[in-house]
Order: C-alpha cells, then structure tokens, then sequence
C-alpha cells in the first residue's frame, strides 16, 4: 500500500470533523461568547436566564412562605381545641 492510500483517509476524515465540527457548535459558542461578553460587562440583563442560586432562593422563600403558613393553621388548630 503507497504512503497516499494511507494518509488520504486520515486527512480526509480530519477536514470532515474540523467541518461538520465548526458547522454544529460554531453558532452555540459565538452565542457563550456574546453571553459571557455581557455577564462581563455589567452582569445578567433583563432577557439572560435565571441562574441556579436565584432558583434557589426563591425555591427557600417559597418554602419559608409555606412553612409560616403551615405553622399559622397549626396554631389556629391548637386554639380551637
């Protein structure tokens, strides 16, 4: 076998996954770079999706919201008996 028969399928392989590689995650990595760009600059803006630790918090102040209300309507049973 000549030294093209080998190496022209390996280069041939490279350029397809280089390609098909910047064809598919080209558009989600320029949009990480303007996101990134922005949390940069001044932090999230009005449109960037809410992180984990807001999630968290407000999931915390949904339970303490609970919890108050709960510990209310136990109370209110303690009184009528």
């Amino acid at each position: 076998m000549s030294f093209q028969q080998r190496v022209t399928p390996i280069l041939l392989a490279t350029l397809v996954g280089i390609v098909s590689g910047a064809y598919l995650f080209g558009p989600p990595l320029q949009q990480f770079k303007v996101d990134s760009r922005e949390m940069d600059k001044g932090g999230a803006n009005k449109d960037s999706r809410p992180t984990i630790a807001d999630q968290g918090r407000a999931a915390l102040l949904d339970a303490k919201d609970q919890a108050k209300d709960l510990k209310e309507q136990v109370q209110a049973k303690a009184k009528a008996t």
